[in-house]
């Protein structure tokens, strides 16, 4: 009794979308949990092309995007190579807002 590929067709198919829609979710994920160093190297094309640019070591600049934070002394160097370069990066993606905390609700502060 054989097989043919025609019967696995449908079933390969239900599972290439799985994988799909499970990939699609993990990029998602990751794209929310970015840092705000992950979206600055990434406008510059990578850790690379930054440390180029900016003219820091490959190490420093992976060690920022490994960290989440660029040191402050370091800041303004590279808002002005961005601006140089023509890249649409300001002042306020360099200092991220942190959350603020939620105001309690009536029944929250009810007691």
């Amino acid at each position: 009794m054989g097989f043919s590929w025609a019967q696995f067709a449908p079933l390969l198919r239900r599972c290439n979308l799985c994988i799909l829609r499970l990939t699609k979710r993990a990029h998602f994920a990751q794209m929310r949990s970015m840092s705000y160093v992950d979206k600055i190297v990434d406008a510059f094309g990578g850790v690379r092309p930054m440390a180029q640019k900016v003219q820091r070591p490959v190490s420093t600049v992976k060690s920022w995007k490994e960290r989440g934070s660029i040191p402050d002394a370091n800041k303004p160097d590279v808002l002005a190579v961005a601006k140089a370069e023509g890249l649409d990066l300001r002042p306020e993606h360099f200092f991220p807002i942190l959350d603020e905390p939620e105001a309690p609700t009536q029944t929250q502060g009810a007691a």
